[in-house]
C-alpha cells in the first residue's frame, strides 16, 4: 500500500491527476488497503450529516 500511495503523489507532483476531486457528500473517496480504488458515494448517508453542519461551500 505504501508504494501505491507514493506512486500516486509522485503521479500529482508531475502534474497528473491520479485521483478525483472531491466535491462534496457523494462525490468520490479514495479507499486505501489491499486493492486501493476509487468509490463513489462511499458512506453517503453518514458524509450527508456532516454536510448539513459543516457545509463544503459557503
Amino acid at each position: 500500500m505504501s508504494d501505491t500511495i507514493q506512486d500516486l503523489w509522485l503521479d500529482f507532483i508531475r502534474g497528473a491527476a491520479p485521483w478525483a476531486r472531491y466535491d462534496g457528500a457523494g462525490g468520490a473517496t479514495m479507499l486505501l488497503g489491499p486493492e486501493t480504488r476509487i468509490a463513489h458515494d462511499h458512506r453517503a448517508e453518514q458524509l450527508a450529516i456532516w454536510e448539513n453542519r459543516y457545509p463544503a461551500y459557503g
